[in-house]
């Protein structure tokens, strides 16, 4: 913008009182006209601001959003992992029934074939014997033959 000058015509002022004033008003005038400019410029800058916040609050509303969703899952993963843990710990005393079942069955049977020993009758020492290497295979894990 180009800046407008003092012109003085033929009537000039002679009076140094009124063309200091003259001059105070012009210069008021150029300055107004600059901050004029210089408000539109900021109020665009403001128009620009406005648009540049309003995409972040839909940003913001967005990411609230998905952090919702993660904590939900997030809740969601821990409950599961709490039931998970529930169903091993359930799982942990089941075994350990198990094995003191066995290892009850496993001295049943000890003293069993200890006994059919002692009261062994040589008629039936083949069955004895069958019985014994068919327990001695299931303590082993084996199957019978």
């Amino acid at each position: 913008m180009d800046t407008p000058k003092l012109v003085f015509y033929e009537h000039s002022f002679e009076d140094p009182i009124k063309t200091s004033l003259a001059k105070s008003v012009l210069n008021l005038g150029i300055e107004c006209r600059a901050l004029a400019d210089k408000n539109a410029r900021l109020k665009t800058e403001v128009e620009q601001l406005k648009e540049g916040n309003d995409c972040l609050g839909q940003m913001h509303d967005k990411e609230m959003e998905r952090s919702a969703y993660l904590l939900e899952e997030f809740n969601r993963t821990t409950a599961w992992g709490r039931g998970l843990e529930s169903d091993l710990s359930h799982a942990r005393v089941e075994i350990s029934f198990l094995k003191a079942e066995v290892e009850r069955l496993r001295k049943a049977g000890d003293a069993m074939q200890k006994r059919l020993y002692v009261l062994e009758n040589p008629t039936h020492h083949e069955v004895y014997l069958k019985l014994l290497s068919d327990w001695n295979a299931a303590k082993e894990g084996k199957p019978s033959v």
